[in-house]
Parts: structure tokens; C-alpha cells; sequence
């Protein structure tokens, strides 16, 4: 039985709540808890509760990477790789972060304990944020040897094909680099200068070459590469990498075609590639197969698919890299309207350079300037220069003369009869080429157009927010190669949580979904007690989410990651 008891104590009046129980047939208080003075009883029940303390962190981008990589069980799947002694937390826990921190929030190993803490990563994993230093990073990425890096995409790419059922029948193959600011005396060969793709020409750059699933966009292998080789050379090594290390995984399918652009092509590599279990589709520069340009649209025959409509292919066998292939000739009317924007944007730039060169040649001929002339030679190399935009050398026709030794005489135009020709053979059209010679022309070009989807990929590893590739903060071969691992896993992550997400029918871009999830947010509200010795009362929720991120929190199961 309980009760309410009054008790003076120094002439004051304190509350205790009672429990009484019959204890040998007599009545004894089994339980006694303080409520304090009548204010403080009364202010309890008609005030809420005063929190000591409130802390957000972030649940639900987390909880749904969690849900990709316990699926794949990513953290066994590398600790059975490298070897670690039993000590603190394991190779694969810190490479699990890392792709985490990847997908979230981008940061340095320095600052990566910083946003550790701000997540649910410290109650599922169960490892102090003080062990994720810099150097405790360093240490276990050390133990991590470039064979093992391969041995890990080996054990990932079964388990995915495995897991999602991956049709490997199309594979689309793309390279593309990354600039970094590592300093030129430092020794590693990986970073070199080479051509960039984002202008950086004056940094050294890593190459990365990357295979993705046509089913989903689904990256399945990678290769880090020094950013000076050819991308004809990197094709070579990485499809002879492929065919030796992932054998097992295409025995299972018998009809293989690897899709790719036209920076690959070489007579070798094709070679290769006959000799291989592939097939592929690929385009070709216009100036191998210049007579396929000059087919007369009447003999284009239209395009019966949605996605191709508006569109013209003419499709037959010819000779290519020395072997007969079918070759298409697509023509788009919409790339040539692209096209022709650009060419007259270059026409109006590169006359009006033209323009103020002709004026400053002029200006020799009315005036006794001091100084070295202007000759024909080095008019004639300027102007060389000026012509470089593509399509100008072929449409600006110009005279350049000496006229008595005095002043040069610059005339130029536009050649609309060579304009008329480029519109009517080259301008709108791409040739693709190929050895599957069973296939129609809408299937070979509608393959070659998903190319978009590896570089969506490019794009997405190149976006600062999510999934990004910087910063690279790490300046031996051995780590650039880890950090690619743990970057390429969390590209991987993301897209399996597309296809979780398509699988559920919930039609929504990654960038979307991901900044839907990073808003969900896991609450702990703590509570002052009476006495110190007491723990404090903790209370844990979400905070309150939208349609939309109750449709996710639903699909993707997060429930399982509450407390």
C-alpha cells in the first residue's frame, strides 16, 4: 500500500512518498522515496521538466549506409583480408568509417573524430572518438598492401553480384584523373602531370579507371593510375587486371560486352579484347571512317525507339583497326544544335581577336611607329594560335602579305562553303563501332548512350558534399591507393542505396535522398536527478520528419538502428 507521509525535519515540513507491507502480520514501511518540499511537489507536477543537457547527432544518412554495409557484411569482409592483431578497433571498423565520412561529410583524418562524434557511429560501433587520430588512421591503412587492395575489390564485387544480382552482361568502362597539391620533390610515382580533366594542367593528378554495371550503374572494379599514362595503356592493363582477377565472377555469364569511349581505341588493344570472353561498343573519331560521314542522310533510316526519337542511324560492315566491325552513324539533331551553338560562339570570338589584330597591323601603315615590324612570318604564327578553337582552321580562310616592307596586310572571312559541308557530313552525327555484329543499330547505340551512367559516377566523386574524392590528404602511393579503396566503397555504398531505394519504388535523386536522410536527426535529452549518485534520466528520439523521410526511414529499415 502506498502513501503520502509529512515529516518535519528542523521545524520544516518534507514529502515522502511510502510503501507499506504486512511483514509477520505486522504493518512496516518496505519503501521510502523523498519528493521534497510542498513547492517543489507542486512545481514538478504543473512545470515541465527542465533537461540538463541536449544532444543532436546525425542518424539517418548513417543508418542507411549501415544498412548497405551490414548487408554486404563490409567490416568481416576486410578484416578477413588484412590481417590485424586483437587490438583496439579493426582494419575493417576504420575503412567502414572512412566511406561513411566519405558519403556524409567529407573531411580530413584530422578532423574525421570531430564529425565521429556527431553521428550514430559511436554507440553502433562502440569505439571512443579519441582513438580516431590521424595516426591510428595511418596505421591500420599501412597494414592495408596494395595486393590486398585488389583481394578486397575481388571478395566485394562476389558479394554484390552475389547479394543484388547484378547483370553483368553490359559493363561500362570510363578513366578520368584528380588533381592534388602534392608537392613536386615528393617521390610517389602516382601522381604525375598530365592532361586535366578539370583545367588544373599546372598539379599533379591521379588517374582512376572505373567499371560499372549497365543494371543500375553499379561500380564493380576500379584501378588507380599514374595520372601521366594514356588512356589506351590504362585500358590494356585494366581489362588483362579484370580478365585474370574476376574470371570466377564472369563464369557465370557467357555473354559479356564491355562499353566504352573512343580515348581507348588502339589496334592492340582491340586485339585483346578479340582474344578476351568480351565483346564491346565503342565510338570512333570521325577521321577513321571519313567516307561513313559523307553517306547522304536520304540512305539514314529513323529511329523507332522513345528514348532515340528525333534520330537518324545508318548502320553497315567495315574495316576498322584492321578487322571487319559493324560500324553505325547516328545522326542527332539535337548535338547539332549543341554544336553549332559552340561553333558560332568560336566564330564571334575568334573574329573579334582577328578584328583587333587587323587594327593594330593598320596602325603600321598610317603611322611611324617605333619598334620592331610586324612581319608576314609572325603574323601568319599569331594567327595560327588565334585558329586554334576547333572547327576554325577549317571555316576561317585568310590572306596574310607584306606590302613594302612596311606594314602586313591581314585579310580574313568566313568559308561558308566548307561551313555547309561540315553541317551536312560531320556536324550532328557519332560513329560507334562494334564486334557484335548479331545486334540491331538501336541496341548498339541505345548501350553506348549509358555511358552517362559511369559518368554520373565521375560526377558525383567529383561533388564536394557527397561521395567526394577530396580531400586527398596522403602523399605515398601506398595510401593514395587505401584512400581510393575506401572512396570507391563508398560510391559502391551509394549506389546500392539507390537500387534499395528503386527496389521499393521510391523515385528520388541520390543527392535528394541523401540531404532527406542527413536531416534526421537522433535526440538525447538528459535529466537532472536528486541526488548525484543517481544516474541521470536519458530520454532518446528523432526529431520529427517529413513525408518523404518517413517514406525512407520506412524503405531502408532504420528502425533497427534506434535505441
Amino acid at each position: 500500500m502506498s502513501g503520502l507521509i509529512k515529516q518535519m525535519v528542523n521545524g520544516k515540513p518534507y514529502y515522502y512518498v511510502i510503501e507499506t507491507k504486512r511483514v509477520n502480520g505486522q504493518p512496516r514501511v518496505v519503501s521510502k522515496k523523498y519528493l521534497g518540499k510542498l513547492d517543489d511537489i507542486v512545481r514538478k507536477v504543473t512545470e515541465p521538466p527542465q533537461p540538463s543537457s541536449v544532444k543532436s547527432r546525425e542518424f539517418g544518412l548513417t543508418a542507411a549506409l549501415l544498412t548497405i554495409a551490414d548487408k554486404l557484411g563490409f567490416v568481416r569482409l576486410v578484416d578477413d583480408v588484412v590481417v590485424k592483431r586483437n587490438q583496439g578497433a579493426t582494419v575493417g571498423q576504420y575503412m567502414l568509417i572512412a566511406a561513411c565520412n566519405r558519403c556524409s561529410a567529407p573531411t580530413s583524418k584530422s578532423k574525421i573524430g570531430e564529425w565521429y562524434q556527431w553521428t550514430i557511429l559511436p554507440r553502433i560501433l562502440m569505439i571512443d572518438c579519441k582513438y580516431l587520430t590521424s595516426q591510428r588512421f595511418w596505421d591500420n591503412m599501412d597494414l592495408i598492401t596494395p595486393g590486398e587492395v585488389m583481394e578486397l575489390q575481388v571478395a566485394l564485387a562476389k558479394k554484390v553480384v552475389e547479394l543484388y544480382q547484378v547483370d553483368l552482361r553490359v559493363l561500362l568502362y570510363d578513366a578520368t584523373n584528380f588533381f592534388t597539391y602534392i608537392d613536386t620533390n615528393n617521390t610517389c610515382t602516382l601522381p604525375q602531370r598530365g592532361h586535366n580533366k578539370q583545367k588544373r594542367n599546372d598539379l599533379r593528378q591521379i588517374g582512376l579507371a572505373l567499371m560499372v554495371s549497365r543494371e543500375g550503374g553499379i561500380p564493380l572494379f576500379f584501378d588507380a593510375y599514374q595520372g601521366n599514362e594514356s588512356d589506351p595503356v590504362e585500358f590494356d592493363r585494366f581489362i588483362r587486371e579484370l580478365i585474370k582477377r574476376f574470371n570466377d565472377i564472369f563464369a557465370t555469364c557467357d555473354d559479356l560486352t564491355i562499353v566504352c569511349d573512343k580515348g581507348n581505341n588502339s589496334k592492340k588493344n582491340l586485339a585483346m579484347v578479340d582474344k578476351s570472353p568480351f565483346h564491346f561498343v565503342a565510338s570512333l573519331a570521325p577521321s577513321h571512317l571519313k567516307k561513313v560521314l559523307d553517306v547522304p542522310m536520304e540512305q539514314y533510316q529513323d529511329c523507332q525507339n522513345d528514348r532515340l526519337r528525333g534520330e537518324k542511324y545508318y548502320i553497315t560492315k567495315d574495316i576498322v583497326f584492321g578487322t571487319e566491325r559493324t560500324v553505325v552513324s547516328v545522326y542527332n539533331p539535337s548535338l547539332l544544335e549543341g554544336q553549332l551553338q559552340g561553333i558560332y560562339s568560336n566564330l564571334a570570338k575568334t573574329q573579334k581577336v582577328l578584328s583587333l589584330l587587323q587594327e593594330k597591323l593598320i596602325v603600321w601603315k598610317t603611322t611611324n611607329r617605333k619598334g620592331k615590324r610586324p612581319t608576314a612570318d609572325s603574323v601568319d604564327k599569331q594567327i595560327k594560335r588565334i585558329l586554334i578553337r576547333q572547327h576554325m582552321k577549317t571555316l576561317i580562310r585568310y590572306t596574310v602579305q607584306d606590302v613594302d616592307n612596311k606594314w602586313v596586310d591581314l585579310q580574313y572571312s568566313v568559308d561558308e562553303q566548307a561551313f555547309d559541308e561540315l553541317k551536312n557530313t560531320y556536324l550532328g552525327k557519332t560513329i560507334l563501332f562494334t564486334d557484335r555484329h548479331d545486334w540491331q543499330a538501336e541496341e548498339i547505340i541505345l548501350t553506348y548512350r549509358d555511358q552517362y551512367k559511369i559518368e554520373q559516377s565521375f560526377r558525383q566523386m567529383k561533388d564536394p558534399s557527397w561521395v567526394s574524392w577530396d580531400p586527398l590528404l596522403h602523399w605515398t602511393d601506398q595510401k593514395i591507393r587505401v584512400h581510393a579503396f575506401y572512396c570507391f566503397t563508398a560510391l559502391l555504398m551509394s549506389a546500392l542505396l539507390r537500387k534499395e531505394l528503386q527496389n521499393r519504388k521510391i523515385s528520388m535523386p541520390l543527392s535528394r535522398a541523401f540531404e532527406k536522410l542527413s536531416k534526421i536527426q537522433e535526440v538525447t535529452i538528459e535529466y537532472p536527478t536528486p541526488k548525484r549518485t543517481q544516474e541521470p534520466v536519458r530520454v532518446v528520439m528523432l526529431t520529427e520528419m517529413d513525408r518523404e523521410q518517413k517514406e525512407l526511414f520506412e524503405a531502408l529499415g532504420l528502425e533497427q538502428y534506434c535505441v
